[in-house]
Order: C-alpha cells, then structure tokens, then sequence
C-alpha cells in the first residue's frame, strides 16, 4: 500500500485555488441543522483551506448562500460540505511550510494542549516530534503520528481556530457516516480527494474521524488495512 498521500497530508492548493475557493463560499452561523439541507451557495468570503490528499480541511465559517447547489450539514459541532468538485480546482498541491517540535516544544508554543489518547493498538510507535502548520491568523494545527507495522502512519490532527469561528471538512458526496464518541455525535468518512484525478476517491482505503472536543476540532485518519473503525472509535474515546 502505497501511503504517500498520507505523508503529504500538509499539503495545500495554490493561492489561486485558494481565491477561487473564497469566491465559491461563504459560510455563516445560522439556519444550519443536523439533517442534510440544500444549500446554494454565493460568492463572498471563505477563510481558507488545508488539501491533504486523504481530505480537503475547510478553515470555513458555518452556513452558505448561492450559485452552485451543494450539501452541507453538521455533526457534532464539525460543518461538513459535501461535493463532487475539487476543492483544489485544478491548482497544483503545495508543501504548507510546517514547524517541528518536540511534545515539550510543542505544548510550550501551541494556544491549545495536546492530549493525546489513553489507547492506541499495541504495535502502533508514537513518533517524537509534532509538526505544526499555521495560516495566517485564521488556525494552527497540529499533526501527532503513529507508525504502523505495515509502515503506514496513522494521523492524529487538531485544528485551533484563531479567529473564534467553526472548522469543517469538504468531502465526497456519500461519503460521510455518524457515529459517536463519548456519547458526542462524530463523523466517519472512507476515502478521500485523489489529487491526480481531482476526484473523490472512494478506494483510496482511507477512514477519518472527525469530532469536536474541548473547543478544537480532532481528527483521526489511517488506512483501514492497519485500523478499524471499532478501534478508531476507541482511541478516539479515550482522549480525554
């Protein structure tokens, strides 16, 4: 299994991709429930996002309004806009120039702390260091890795947002499932953005989950070969 995509999690579209992203969307607070609604949506403001190649995280204030139809809900405090257009739109992926740390350095300089689960699968091997992206005052993230015997990485990420507003993920239509943690709703998404074909890719063999908890948003992603959900559930359920 090749598990690049899952190392160049910190990559990000151009700036161009970036404007034209803004010029798509623009999220606000009200009118959003839990069940899916058709949104259309206006071009206005958007505050940024982060590609990986697994996901597309969308630095987004919450709700929409209107050229293009598409879905967006919400799951336990996490906007979730579900689309079939790539939110890279075409633009080539850069490296997002990332700090790393030490778990000392890192709780040193981070506004948040790092917490870390009680729980991962025995032959998971922490790596030492922390990276940590940040664009512009809009968040830091912060990047925990795990290796896995197949010499895959298993990912824990937690998004700060700086500007007070509410993070988000951009998927695949169909994509998304809820469960929950700790008794909290979270969603559950298999596949991801395939930056070659700029489609989503349900084949990838890539899970995430996603949830809010003490303010940030988490997020965990693996390959389902090394991990599954039940015990993706269980690390998440065991960061307190």
């Amino acid at each position: 299994m090749n598990d690049q995509f899952l190392r160049d999690y910190y990559k990000h579209p151009g700036l161009k991709a970036f404007q034209n992203v803004e010029d798509r969307l623009h999220l606000k607070r009200e009118n959003l429930k839990t069940n899916r609604i058709n949104l259309a949506i206006k071009p206005i403001v958007i505050v940024g996002v982060v590609l990986m190649l697994i996901s597309a995280l969308l630095l987004v204030s919450p709700v929409v309004r209107a050229q293009v139809n598409e879905w967006i809900h919400q799951i336990g405090g996490v906007f979730l806009l579900e689309t079939n257009e790539y939110p890279g739109n075409g633009s080539p992926a850069q490296t997002l120039p990332y700090e790393l740390y030490s778990f000392e350095e890192a709780g040193n300089v981070l506004p948040f702390e790092i917490k870390l689960p009680l729980w991962t699968p025995e032959d998971f091997e922490l790596i030492s260091k922390v990276k940590v992206t940040r664009f512009s005052k809009v968040a830091i993230t912060a990047y925990i890795d795990w290796k896995t015997p197949s010499g895959s990485i298993f990912s824990q990420i937690i998004q700060h947002r700086l500007d007070g507003e509410t993070g988000g993920l951009v998927v695949g239509e169909g994509s998304v499932t809820e469960y929950m943690v700790n008794d909290e709703p979270a969603a559950f998404i298999m596949g991801g953005w395939n930056a070659d074909t700029q489609m989503w890719d349900d084949n990838l063999d890539v899970i995430t989950l996603s949830w809010y908890h003490d303010g940030q948003l988490y997020i965990l992603q693996g390959i389902n070969e090394d991990i599954s959900l039940d015990e993706m559930l269980k690390i998440a359920e065991s960061i307190k």
